[in-house]
């Protein structure tokens, strides 16, 4: 299983009306506009506060850290209220300048997946600015995605991270509950265009139709609507024709992205 880079916080939802198989014809920009537009923008910033509520607890960490590092047994005490106030109570790591482990709260389990941390850690403090990753998958063939929020400059930078499991429960749900605006299909696609969550089960950590394509355009910062078409298996087996228009939205502060067919 391949694993995909981290890239900067910048996140896109993508919303469709059929089961594609394979895509038949290339995209057609097209202005944005109508209710897709607005279901994909909804979706959107419910994304961000859902990352932004994981990351809060980081944010919090941080600034109680940025003053200094107290004694052990007080580093050890603030780390597991930090760890306490995330919604899936994951580990956390923090490093300073120059990635230098400081400490991790992350008993009995022992630090989380340092080899996907380390990455998004070096990138994060390399660009002073908080990230989450694309979808990775450990040695079980879990998918996971990696949080990193930073702060300070210089000798002072300080970073946190974590790991949020993607199937897990909590993350679910909150993605479950996304606003959907009379769409049939919603996806969140990572940075690569692999779908980290659709309404329909089957396409969930598989690369989206147009994925990359539509992942790249909102990779400015603005919305993406394309006219174009899909074919799907239908009920005799046979493959169908289905016209759509996709639109793709970013989802402020990562590299994700939201689509409405």
């Amino acid at each position: 299983m391949r694993n995909h880079n981290p890239s900067n916080w910048l996140m896109n939802v993508v919303v469709g009306a059929a089961v594609s198989v394979a895509a038949c014809s290339p995209p057609e920009p097209i202005v944005p506009s109508g209710p897709n537009l607005e279901a994909a923008k909804g979706a959107a910033n419910s994304v961000h506060a859902m990352l932004d509520l994981h990351g809060k607890p980081l944010d919090n960490l941080l600034a109680k850290l940025e003053g200094g590092l107290p004694l052990p047994d007080a580093l050890t005490a603030t780390l597991a209220a930090a760890r306490a106030q995330l919604p899936e109570h994951a580990p956390i790591v923090v490093y300073a300048a120059k990635q230098r482990f400081v400490a991790s709260d992350a008993l009995p389990e022992g630090p989380p997946m340092t080899r996907y941390l380390i990455p998004a850690v070096r990138r994060a403090m390399a660009s002073g600015q908080s990230l989450v990753t694309d979808l990775w998958i450990d040695q079980a063939k879990q998918p996971w995605v990696t949080l990193v929020r930073v702060r300070g400059t210089g000798d002072k930078q300080l970073a946190a991270a974590t790991v949020l499991r993607v199937d897990g429960a909590h993350l679910q749900a909150q993605l479950e509950a996304l606003p959907r605006g009379g769409t049939k299909e919603v996806q969140v696609l990572d940075g690569a265009g692999v779908a980290l969550w659709s309404s329909n089960k089957a396409q969930r950590f598989k690369s989206a139709v147009h994925g990359t394509y539509l992942v790249d355009q909102v990779r400015l910062g603005a919305p993406v609507q394309t006219r174009c078409h899909s074919c799907h298996e239908g009920p005799d087996k046979k493959v169908q024709r289905e016209d759509i228009v996709v639109t793709a939205v970013p989802v402020t502060g990562s590299a994700w992205s939201v689509v409405v067919h």
